[in-house]
């Protein structure tokens, strides 16, 4: 027979025998969400790590195609020039500089090419002006050159600051070759105009600076465009990163004091720096959108791995669950992880191509444009001794390959690269028409009545 006070010391003995039993299961428990949790904190730290770094090479090969981009549209610019130099060259006239034949030859190129500021014939030896389109040209400092031209027989481009003088105009020199000798050069003035155009349709893509920089760490042209000096020099920081480099990256303070980052690349052909920056504020926006995406996915990992490891736990202990189960769990985590990356891979390289293509149709519609303008001067130079009734097929031709050279320029500047306001069009076409007929001296006028249309 058990006494009362027995029964109540065997039922705390069991009570007591109860609770280490459940607190001996809460912590199994822990300890196996603590051993589950753990390495999978650590994966999620390393793959945050991985997705920072993706962004960052994300944006330094951005700057770097922006660049390069830069650097091939303004080394095109500069043959089509020197093209049209050689062109000029090669005319008869220049054999007798001092004959009538000279100035208006001079003033119709001038007047052909509308950012040509001068341009003048040197002695090779003396440096001597044998003739030029204005009195004042060329400047003693760009006759300077003219011996190396012509021993070198390659054609030279420099800018103002490069030579020592103000303004930012750039200087072509081209040797004019006779019987296999030179003995004169071709030099010709230009105002860069071009340059600064090209510069400023950096900003249509998408929001960045942009500047070309001389030998001299002259700045000669820029996305602030009239803002920038004609003698302003670079920063001592991107003078010390582009020193002596072809191409690179590096950080930086913008002008609004902002820091930014750069990518630039170095010409072959000029020695220009061409470079390319973005604020770092955008940075942020381009890489945190997706470090949040990607920590919102591993907490989401987190709490369903937490979530998963109690189960696993709980039904180990209670239910002893299978191995197929848990195998077929992991490679379902692993499978949303490898559609993860494919899906983010081909994104980047959607916008990529995408990006890729409208930098390729502008520079394919402005090279179009250019060697057409060519095609104009050298038919306007080889009719200018013709007669009237002979000259008129030619300027016809001229017209003719003007109104193409017109739809891609129009092209060129469109927002969708695809269509042109026609009306557009028409005015420009009605107005060099005008022109071409001498509008304005036959006491002519024209109205045009037109509605925009995109075609």
């Amino acid at each position: 027979m058990i006494r009362p006070g027995g029964e109540r010391s065997v039922r705390r003995a069991r009570d007591d025998e109860e609770r280490r039993r459940r607190l001996r299961r809460l912590y199994v428990l822990a300890a196996a969400s603590l051993a589950a949790l753990v390495p999978l904190v650590l994966f999620g730290g390393f793959w945050v790590r991985s997705e920072l770094l993706k962004s960052q090479k994300d944006v330094d090969v951005y700057l770097s195609i922006r660049a390069n981009a830069l650097s091939r549209r303004v080394d095109a610019e500069i043959e089509q020039q020197l093209v049209a130099l050689k062109a000029i060259s090669a005319l008869p006239a220049l054999d007798e500089p001092a004959s009538a034949d000279f100035g208006p030859a001079a003033e119709r190129v001038r007047s052909i090419m509308p950012h040509w500021l001068a341009f003048g014939l040197l002695d090779a030896e003396t440096r001597a002006v044998q003739a030029a389109s204005r009195p004042d040209f060329p400047d003693p400092k760009v006759a300077a050159l003219a011996s190396e031209v012509a021993t070198s027989r390659r054609p030279r481009i420099e800018t103002s600051a490069e030579l020592g003088l103000e303004g930012r105009e750039l200087f072509l020199y081209v040797p004019v070759v006779r019987n296999d000798a030179a003995r004169s050069v071709l030099v010709a003035a230009l105002d860069g105009q071009d340059l600064q155009n090209i510069a400023s349709d950096q900003t249509r893509v998408e929001r960045v600076r942009a500047a070309v920089i001389d030998e001299t760490n002259r700045i000669l042209a820029s996305t602030r465009g009239d803002a920038i000096r004609p003698t302003e020099s670079v920063s001592d920081v991107t003078r010390r990163a582009i020193e002596g480099t072809t191409e690179g990256l590096y950080a930086a303070t913008g002008r609004d004091g902002m820091p930014v980052a750069v990518g630039f690349t170095r010409s072959p052909l000029t020695g220009w720096v061409s470079a390319v920056a973005i604020d770092q504020d955008q940075i942020g926006g381009m890489t945190t959108r997706p470090v949040w995406a990607t920590i919102a996915a591993g907490a989401l990992s987190l709490l369903l791995a937490a979530i998963l490891a109690v189960f696993v736990v709980t039904t180990v202990m209670e239910r002893r669950v299978t191995d197929e189960r848990l195998a077929a769990s992991r490679a379902l985590g692993e499978l949303d992880s490898r559609l993860l990356a494919t899906t983010q891979e081909a994104l980047d390289e959607q916008r990529k191509a995408a990006s890729e293509r409208e930098i390729l149709l502008r520079e394919i519609y402005h090279r179009v444009k250019n060697n057409l303008q060519i095609v104009q001067s050298l038919l306007r130079l080889g009719s200018r001794d013709l007669s009237p009734e002979q000259r008129e097929p030619f300027e016809g031709a001229v017209r003719r390959i003007g109104a193409m050279a017109r739809v891609h320029t129009l092209l060129y500047n469109s927002p969708d690269l695809a269509s042109i306001d026609f009306k557009d069009y028409l005015g420009e076409l009605l107005r060099e028409l005008s022109e071409g007929f001498g509008a304005d001296e036959r006491a002519i006028s024209s109205q045009l009545q037109a509605n925009a249309m995109r075609v």
